[in-house]
């Protein structure tokens, strides 16, 4: 189910930014946050996590070619609105 649930995002985002209108909202940001249950965390230039502690964090389908654009999309998206890179206390 996470698979077609995954190719219907990457479809979906294929044409578009956003999910919904032209302009970031809680649907952005709310699938955002739950790709890292699949994808993992964002990169370390846009989140600093100890090596050791990013790899305790699953990534099932993390090297999928087929979701790679999800992937760049969840990238991007904090790229462009998040601010900064974060770094945890």
């Amino acid at each position: 189910m996470l698979r077609a649930l995954l190719a219907d995002l990457t479809h979906t985002l294929a044409t578009r930014s956003y999910l919904v209108g032209d302009a970031l909202t809680r649907a952005d940001v709310t699938v955002a946050a739950m790709l890292a249950t699949v994808f993992g965390h964002p990169p370390d230039d846009l989140f600093a996590l100890e090596a050791p502690m990013r790899s305790m964090f699953g990534l099932p389908f993390g090297d999928d070619p087929a979701v790679a654009p999800l992937r760049r999309w969840r990238d991007d998206l904090y790229r462009r609105h998040r601010g900064g890179r974060v770094v945890p206390e």
